[in-house]
């Protein structure tokens, strides 16, 4: 039963029924509530004397709701059997529709402001899939928000959260209290369940799994920060928690391809991250392993491969105090590094060098190439049976360690007319 006063929506809801009784049938229910006034659920009562003497429903089952009401509110009373009460000041609409199951379409509470979609048509034109019957989702609260194509302000929204906080973070233990727009919570409670905080699904369009013509739109999830003071820190995105258990897998960020439908070709993201130009001066920083120590690594960076047997492998990359940057991997025959390009497409700056195995070495400023330190390797081949090996220079010195027979060294020189001597120091 519905009645509508002016500046006051009015909805009982009765559990009640006029039974057959010995009695006339019963009379009219006489409301007598001026227009607009404020009214309450004891109000309500008295005015169903005439149901109340005719069946002594409300007797068992009076009216319940809010004490008190006032103009403009969304105000419900229901017998005792149910649980929703007013939107009043301070006092939230409360709907409990306790059922055992849940195995159909539907919502307790559904706000919409057009009756051309349903939500479960919605659902499926962002699943791309044909329209159904129905019957695959269920929402503790439902909002249907449509913009026809003369719509004229800034944003159409389903849900929306708008907060103002005055209240200094860290005045309670933990960091609390803090201000949140949006917040959802909840539990895995049973084994094999799932449970997501957030999951938004957008589309291009309605119709199921087919290629459309259509242009100009974008699907966009985005974070916007407006920023005013030099002061104020920003966390675009992080992930944190607590654990008392190592899970078994935990990945912050998964990018997955894109699931074939009927028979588009798969498709392919154009890019995982991109930096635009002039966003930031630091693309990435790669912390340690561990969150303090001596001699520990940085974090790896993985990069996978098919190698030439089909088998997935992968380089390793990270850094550390004795190896600086390593790349390895634990592939067989996975090659580490290649430079490719013109000259001087790999520089070292400020006399660095190179030392390979310990028997090649690379050493910058002092001599461009020489042998390694390690003495078991004193035999040098330059070139191979079928190359010439070319050196420039005026002058081929071949020194001898201090204290070794024949110390002092040899010069091989060759003057200008092209003849080669030997002395014991080139002119």
């Amino acid at each position: 039963m519905a009645m509508r006063i002016p500046g006051l929506m009015l909805v009982a809801i009765l559990s009640v029924s006029c039974a057959a009784t010995t009695q006339a049938a019963c009379p009219p229910i006489p409301f007598v509530f001026a227009q607009g006034a404020p009214f309450n659920a004891t109000q309500v009562n008295t005015n169903f004397t005439a149901l109340r003497d005719c069946t002594n429903a409300l007797a068992l089952d009076p009216v319940t709701g809010p004490s008190a009401s006032t103009n403009n509110e969304i105000t419900v009373w229901d017998g005792t059997t149910g649980k929703i009460i007013k939107n009043g000041l301070g006092v939230p609409i409360i709907h409990t529709a306790e059922t055992p199951a849940i195995a159909a379409d539907g919502s307790p509470l559904t706000s919409r402001n057009t009756t051309a979609f349903t939500a479960s048509q919605i659902l499926d034109g962002a699943f791309l899939v044909p329209p159904a019957t129905g019957g695959k989702n269920y929402d503790g609260m439902r909002a249907i928000a449509f913009a026809p194509a003369a719509t004229t302000i800034n944003l159409v929204t389903g849900v929306s959260a708008y907060v103002v906080s005055d209240a200094v973070s860290g005045a309670v233990p933990g960091g609390f209290p803090t201000t949140v727009g949006l917040f959802a919570a909840g539990v895995a409670r049973g084994d094999g369940a799932k449970v997501w905080g957030v999951n938004t699904q957008l589309s291009d369009s309605f119709g199921g799994p087919v290629v459309t013509a259509g242009a100009g739109k974008s699907l966009n999830n985005e974070f916007d920060f407006n920023i005013s003071s030099p002061n104020t820190t920003i966390l675009g995105l992080q992930f944190s928690g607590g654990a008392v258990a190592q899970p078994a897998s935990a990945h912050a960020v998964v990018l997955q391809p894109w699931t074939k439908l009927g028979t588009a070709p798969q498709a392919k993201w154009t890019s995982f991250l991109i930096s635009n130009p002039g966003a930031t001066d630091i693309f990435a920083a790669v912390s340690a392993k561990e969150v303090s120590g001596t001699s520990i690594q940085s974090q790896d960076i993985s990069m996978g491969f098919w190698n030439a047997a089909g088998t997935f492998g992968n380089l390793i990359l990270n850094a550390s105090e004795a190896a600086g940057l390593q790349v390895f991997s634990a592939t067989p025959l996975a090659r580490a590094v290649t430079i490719t390009g013109g000259a001087g497409r790999f520089v070292v700056e400020d006399g660095g060098g190179f030392v390979i195995n310990g028997r090649i070495v690379m050493q910058g400023n002092a001599a461009t190439f020489g042998v390694g330190s390690d003495a078991g390797y004193t035999t040098q081949n330059y070139g191979n049976s079928t190359s010439t090996t070319t050196i420039f220079g005026s002058s081929i010195k071949m020194a001898t360690l201090p204290g070794a027979a024949g110390g002092g060294g040899l010069a091989v020189c060759v003057d200008t007319a092209g003849v080669l001597y030997k002395k014991a120091a080139c002119p």
